[in-house]
């Protein structure tokens, strides 16, 4: 049976949808985000205490050592209740967004005409349900929190590096373009395994459910072996696409680890120039340079999460796709949820570009009366 699989939004069509929901819980948002920033500065806060500990023990500073070491562990406390909270925050916020944008997949897809799910195919409809919903909430629990949490620490990190010296900010900048390079080259590379990672699974889902619902016929006709060929074929595909996503990961991070080595190296090497000639300290040379390897986790989290994303990214465009196909007459105007309304203007844009039926009209026409 061949089947025509429901249209996929484009990236600005699902930027849009989700600026509709975000921007209807911008408390939250800046709530998430607050929590988040004062996380990251006090976790600044640490190497830099740990920079004035070399600093004191150099000046032989003996009480000013003991202060500092109790400042540290008040940070560390502050830092990880600030970064709970901000992480509780950005769950709680996503698990929103994906509750509401789920329920209007759900309810669109109850409303589809009977010849637009014919075509489809019950296997898309559940790989999108089911499946696609599963990805997009994995994420929100449990990589979204963590990523933007990360992202926050780079960003003050690298602040922190320019308030110390901008040498030092300019020196942790070279590991920038091989990171560039390396998610630039991952990303276009794995866009588009990812995309047909998830379509590839729906045609599996698609020929079991055919096999499951024909079952009585496929073994009256004798012909079990050709189906199972064909579901196996369908799955063969599904696993190597995953695996070539693998292999793409990896090559990544391999590049990531050259960028780490290039950063790092050059860090050290101005702290060094610049403690010679006076301007720093061994104290801000220290603690520049753990600043910079205290990078180290977050980059990676944002950029290990790149691949989730990825995944996420690619099932939430086939969600709001979904979007984009026209609604059976409803029964009563009122019975639309708020959230089917809410994305009425993101899918217009779409479904305006879809070919519609002329309606013929019933009034008749005047007569000439020349």
């Amino acid at each position: 049976m061949t089947t025509t699989p429901l249209p996929v939004a484009s990236p600005a069509d699902t930027r849009r949808t989700l600026g509709s929901l975000l921007r209807s819980r911008s408390a939250a948002l800046v709530a998430a985000s607050g929590a988040l920033l004062a996380a990251s500065v006090a976790g600044l806060a640490l190497p830099a205490a740990l920079g004035l500990i070399v600093d004191a023990v150099v000046d032989g500073d003996t009480p000013r050592v003991g202060a500092l070491i109790a400042a540290i562990a008040g940070l560390g406390v502050l830092s990880a209740v600030l970064t709970g909270a901000g992480r509780v925050l950005v769950a709680r916020l996503g698990e929103g967004v994906l509750a509401e944008l789920r329920g209007a997949v759900v309810t669109r897809l109850l409303r589809l005409p009977s010849t637009v799910v014919e075509r489809a195919g019950r296997g898309d409809l559940v790989a999108r349900a089911a499946g696609d919903t599963r990805i997009v909430g994995d994420v929100v629990s449990g990589v979204l929190p963590t990523f933007a949490s990360a992202a926050f620490a780079i960003v003050v990190t690298v602040a922190g590096l320019g308030v110390l010296d901008w040498r030092f900010a300019l020196a942790a900048l070279a590991a920038a373009p091989v990171q560039a390079f390396a998610l630039r080259r991952y990303l276009r590379r794995s866009r588009p395994v990812y995309r047909d990672a998830r379509a590839a699974e729906g045609e599996r889902s698609q020929r079991i459910l055919e096999s499951v619902d024909a079952a009585a016929t496929v073994r009256a006709m004798g012909v079990s072996r050709e189906r199972a060929a064909v579901v196996d074929e369908a799955a063969v595909r599904s696993v190597a696409l995953e695996l070539r996503a693998v292999r793409i990961g990896v090559d990544f991070w391999n590049r990531l680890n050259v960028a780490e080595l290039v950063g790092l190296g050059a860090v050290l090497a101005v702290g060094f120039a610049l403690v010679a000639s006076g301007d720093a300290t061994l104290g801000g040379a220290t603690a520049a340079a753990l600043f910079f390897h205290s990078l180290f986790g977050p980059i990676g989290q944002v950029l290990a999460n790149v691949d989730e994303l990825q995944k996420a990214q690619a099932a939430l465009a086939r969600l709001v796709g979904v979007f984009a196909l026209p609604e059976r007459a409803l029964r009563a105007r009122g019975s639309r949820t708020p959230a089917a309304v809410a994305f009425e203007g993101s899918a217009s844009r779409t479904s305006d570009r879809m070919p519609r039926r002329r309606r013929s009209s019933t009034r008749p026409r005047p007569r000439s009366t020349a």
